[in-house]
């Protein structure tokens, strides 16, 4: 009503006299402003006066009581920053001055357009972490251990085995001496790789490969190279055996065969007398032992470190 008065043109009457307290033509915005109708501040109330059928608002109408306070809530205040959030379901506000809090965003990505920036303080494992540029970085911000531990994995994987001429392992690495381990952190990316490959002493453990005095072989798959792939065996209990990564063979020399040259290629001939008769045959000649006590090619010691 008082907005319909307003817009007639109806006179207004002055704040704070009786007449602007009954009269329809005030407009709300003068009712609700500082300093209208008493101290700034103060309370307002919805009154409803029901006319008595005289035509004209006086004394004699009487206002339903009690009369409803009119008051702000928190609806009411946060709709004055709704325009400004564009996912309000994973932001919250400080109604007191309209800033994100911290820990305001939940959800899992913000985008920022019209060239605006995202700044403060930010943690987070960096799992939705998918494009970096070098000036979002702050110095010194990255701590060294978290990226040097990344690269490391980055360039050389848990379970790469090399050759290593120091004595003790560096860090990060594991002697390849056959040890057990835990399947739990540190060692749990190493274990996600090889898991019972090598051998395992229980459900808890594992064991890392003993390379200690053996030669590398690649697994020959289906290649064919290896033609006692079959019957290889675990390096540990419970190890892989078979044609898998692993297994290990017992040293061997291929089946061959020596003969001897004198006489037409047989050994020392022998006569057998029988009474007036003589037969004659051949023996073998076996040759004198030689060599030492394997079959190796030219080679160096190294200790093989795996990394973990």
């Amino acid at each position: 009503v008082s907005g319909l008065a307003a817009g007639l043109g109806l006179p207004i009457p002055a704040l704070g006299s009786e007449q602007a307290k009954k009269d329809p033509a005030v407009p709300l915005s003068s009712v609700f402003a500082d300093g209208a109708y008493g101290t700034t501040g103060a309370d307002r109330y919805l009154e409803i006066v029901v006319e008595d059928g005289s035509g004209t608002f006086d004394a004699n109408d009487k206002p339903i009581t009690p009369r409803q306070q009119i008051t702000s809530t928190g609806f009411a205040f946060q709709a004055r920053y709704a325009d400004e959030l564009t996912s309000s379901a994973n932001m919250s506000v400080n109604t007191s001055t309209g800033a994100l809090t911290a820990k305001a965003i939940t959800g899992t990505s913000v985008a920022v357009t019209g060239g605006g920036t995202i700044s403060g303080v930010h943690v987070g494992n960096g799992a939705q972490l998918t494009a970096l540029a070098g000036a979002n970085i702050t110095a010194n911000s990255v701590p060294s251990g978290a990226l040097v531990a990344a690269v490391r994995d980055a360039l050389c994987p848990p379970g790469t085995v090399v050759a290593y001429m120091g004595t003790t392992a560096p860090d990060g690495w594991l002697l390849c001496n056959g040890n057990s381990y835990s399947r739990n952190a540190p060692y749990d990316k190493l274990y996600a790789v090889i898991g019972n490959a090598t051998g395992s002493a229980d459900t808890a453990n594992f064991n890392v490969p003993d390379l200690r005095g053996r030669f590398l072989r690649g697994v020959d798959g289906n290649a064919g190279r290896d033609p006692d792939s079959g019957t290889r065996t675990a390096m540990n209990p419970l190890g892989n055996s078979g044609n898998q990564v692993g297994s290990v063979q017992a040293d061997a020399f291929r089946s061959h065969r020596h003969t001897s040259s004198l006489l037409s290629g047989h050994g020392t001939r022998y006569v057998n007398y029988s009474g007036s008769n003589a037969s004659y045959g051949w023996l073998d000649v076996e040759s004198s032992a030689t060599g030492g006590n394997e079959t190796r090619p030219i080679n160096a010691y190294v200790n093989y470190i795996i990394k973990y």
